[in-house]
């Protein structure tokens, strides 16, 4: 047999054996997956929308909508733009307002609707005879401090809150190795790319359209070429620092103290929250690999040095302005099964958070109830 033609007879038994393969997985992936027929671009509409904003990275925009999130919990963002049912953006009479900013950890990524932290806050505060409490969840996904700083002076202040919760840390620390102003080292960019939701040029498109094989198989190359997680790209490993630097703490300080000003600019009473975590000195093997180093570009040793760091600043600040501490990291302790990773919460964890809190602000709200 000629060379050609062995090529050819090569050619043919290839096709003979992966044509029926991909013709069963375009039928698996369509008709029996549990994700169905997806591509980028119903994906995209399927996820948490964002806007530019001048104030903070991107915000929610000002339209109701219900987005599919982590392990496919359901987030119902209202029409103001909060996650969760819909409120009156003038507060109305008898109520009592509680917002609470932060990133992920307090959006609550893992829990589902009606079941984050912030919300079961305002359950059992309910329960307690605080009937007019409403608690508004002002967090998103990605924000730090300087996040909910910005957002409480160009909005939140409009709501008329009560009190103003501030619980973020981990989306600081990704700041703490830089040494370089928080005005040089974050360049606004609007709301990012993301190629496991935005098409990368027409060919891919056009593949994407026609085959779930290709779309998953792109996803799994983006997620391991981009190392891709819960919190977009980590860094290379060969910038990760064991210390941290003296500029980011310094924007912690600034950022948790001008939120407790804000706040109090807004007729509102200031509350610190540290934040609870898996990461701790004694952390096992296991624990370690649920931790996100790689976002935050510190070894684990730096990445406990940058918490007590930070909650020392927390501390710090609430008792040179006399604002309430709740210290939450203390109190969730050693239990690793409130933790899906480093800062990102269980349902047991969103419970046991939700009690600590609610215990906490309840003096506070029996004081502006008897004040209103």
């Amino acid at each position: 047999m000629s060379l050609r033609k062995r090529i050819f007879f090569y050619l043919v038994v290839v096709l003979i054996c992966t044509v029926p393969v991909l013709l069963a997985g375009e039928i698996y992936f369509r008709y029996f997956s549990d994700a169905g027929y997806v591509t980028p671009e119903i994906l995209k509409k399927r996820s948490l929308h964002y806007i530019p904003s001048m104030f903070s990275k991107a915000v929610f925009p000002q339209e109701a909508f219900v987005a599919e999130g982590w392990k496919k919990i359901q987030y119902r963002i209202n029409s103001l733009g909060y996650r969760g049912e819909e409120f009156s953006a003038d507060k109305p009479a008898g109520v009592i307002r509680i917002m609470v900013y932060g990133g992920s950890a307090a959006f609550d990524l893992g829990a589902e609707e009606g079941q984050d932290w912030p919300h079961q806050v305002q359950a059992m505060l309910r329960e307690q005879g605080f009937g007019g409490v409403e608690v508004i969840n002002a967090g998103i996904p990605n924000h730090a401090s300087w996040d909910a700083v910005g957002r409480l002076f160009s909005e939140g202040h409009l709501f008329s809150p009560d009190i103003v919760v501030l619980y973020e840390t981990w989306n600081d620390i990704k700041y703490f190795r830089d040494e370089r102003a928080l005005l040089r080292a974050y360049v606004a960019r609007g709301v990012p790319t993301n190629p496991l939701l935005d098409y990368q040029g027409g060919l891919d498109r056009f593949l994407c359209e026609r085959s779930q094989v290709y779309v998953r198989l792109r996803d799994k190359y983006y997620r391991y070429k981009l190392s891709l997680g819960l919190e977009g790209a980590e860094g290379p490993p060969e910038e990760v620092r064991d210390s941290i630097g003296e500029t980011g703490p310094r924007q912690f300080r600034m950022n948790v103290a001008s939120f407790v000003d804000v706040g109090r600019n807004a007729g509102a009473v200031p509350v610190l929250v540290t934040q609870a975590r898996l990461v701790r000195a004694d952390n096992t093997d296991e624990e370690k690999e649920r931790i996100g180093h790689g976002f935050v570009q510190l070894t684990h040793g730096a990445l406990v040095q940058a918490y007590q760091v930070a909650d020392g600043i927390l501390g710090d600040v609430a008792a040179e302005k006399g604002a309430l501490l709740i210290d939450a990291a203390a109190e969730m302790g050693k239990s690793a099964g409130a933790f899906h990773d480093h800062v990102h919460l269980t349902p047991e964890g969103s419970v046991r958070l939700a009690a600590i809190v609610a215990r906490e602000l309840a003096p506070v709200v029996a004081e502006v109830e008897g004040g209103s």
